[in-house]
C-alpha cells in the first residue's frame, strides 16, 4: 500500500465531499447551528484539499478521480424521507466518518513508510485532518436533535410528548436527545487495551529480534517506567530516544503468564 496512492484516494474522497457540500449547503439554511457546521465544513474541505494537493505534488503523485470502490456522499435527494437539514447532516456525518477512517489508514501507511519526520510530512497531515473531522462530527452529534426538533416544528408538527416538562409545554426533546447521544458515546467507549503495548512481528535482523522479542509479547515497562496500556507509546518512544547508541533499553515483557526482563541494544 503506497503513500502516494493513499494520498490520491483521500484527495478524491475530499473532492466527493466538496461536490456534495456545494449541492446541499443551502438545504440547512435557517438553523444557525447547521449553518455553522456547513461553513466550517466548507472551510475544512478547502484547506484539506489544498494541503493534500501540495503534499501529493511534493511526492510526485497525480490527482485523479475517485475509484468506483469509494462511497458517493449523497442525501438521496428527491425522496420525501431523506430531504431536509437533518438528512443533509446525516450525509455529511457519514462522509466525515468515511474520511476519518481514510485518514487513519493514511496515517498508518505514512508511519510505516517513514513519511513522518520532515516538516509537512504525510503522517502529521493525516493526523491534523482526522482530528478536525472528528471534532466536526462531534459538533453534528451535539446539534442533530435540535435540528430534528426545529425541522419538525417548521413543518407544523407540534410536540406530543407527555413527559413532565413537555406536558407543561416546555419541550425538552432536543436537549434530552443531545444528552442521550453524549451519554451513549461515553458509555460505549472501548476500554484501553493492555496490559502494556503488544509487540508486532519484529523486523528480521533488528535489535528487537536479536533480543528475543516475538509477536504477541506485551511490553509492560521500559527502564522501570510502567506502560499500563497500548496508549503509552510516547513513554516508550521517549525512553528509547534517551539512550545513547550501544546502551541497553531495559524492557519488562509479559509473554503469556510469564514476566521476562529483556535488554534491547540499538546501533
Amino acid at each position: 500500500m503506497d503513500v502516494v496512492d493513499r494520498l490520491a484516494d483521500v484527495l478524491a474522497l475530499e473532492g466527493q465531499l466538496w461536490t456534495s457540500l456545494s449541492k446541499q449547503a443551502d438545504e440547512v439554511r435557517g438553523h444557525a447551528g447547521a449553518e455553522a457546521v456547513a461553513a466550517r465544513l466548507k472551510e475544512l474541505v478547502e484547506r484539506h484539499r489544498d494541503a493534500l494537493r501540495a503534499r501529493l505534488a511534493a511526492l510526485g503523485g497525480v490527482e485523479r478521480e475517485a475509484p468506483a470502490r469509494m462511497p458517493h456522499f449523497s442525501t438521496g435527494a428527491g425522496s420525501s424521507t431523506t430531504e431536509g437539514p437533518a438528512a443533509v447532516l446525516h450525509a455529511w456525518y457519514s462522509a466525515l466518518n468515511h474520511l476519518a477512517l481514510a485518514y487513519g489508514i493514511l496515517h498508518a501507511v505514512a508511519h510505516r513508510s517513514f513519511d513522518s519526520q520532515e516538516e509537512g510530512n504525510t503522517a502529521d497531515l493525516a493526523e491534523e485532518h482526522l482530528r478536525a473531522y472528528a471534532g466536526l462530527a462531534q459538533e453534528i452529534d451535539r446539534i442533530i436533535s435540535d435540528v430534528v426538533v426545529w425541522e419538525l416544528g417548521a413543518a407544523g408538527d407540534e410536540c406530543r410528548c407527555r413527559c413532565p416538562s413537555c406536558g407543561l409545554g416546555i419541550c425538552l426533546c432536543a436537549p434530552h436527545g443531545t444528552a442521550t447521544i453524549n451519554q451513549a458515546w461515553r458509555e460505549s467507549a472501548p476500554a484501553r487495551a493492555g496490559p502494556g503495548i503488544e509487540v508486532r512481528p519484529p523486523r528480521e535482523g533488528s535489535p528487537a529480534a536479536h533480543a528475543g522479542l516475538v509477536a504477541g509479547d506485551r511490553i509492560v515497562a521500559v527502564d522501570g517506567e510502567p506502560l499500563p496500556t497500548d496508549l503509552d507509546t510516547m513513554t516508550l518512544q521517549t525512553a528509547i530516544k534517551a539512550h545513547e547508541p550501544g546502551t541497553p533499553v531495559r524492557l519488562e515483557v509479559l509473554r503469556g503468564s510469564e514476566r521476562l526482563g529483556v535488554e534491547v541494544i540499538g546501533a
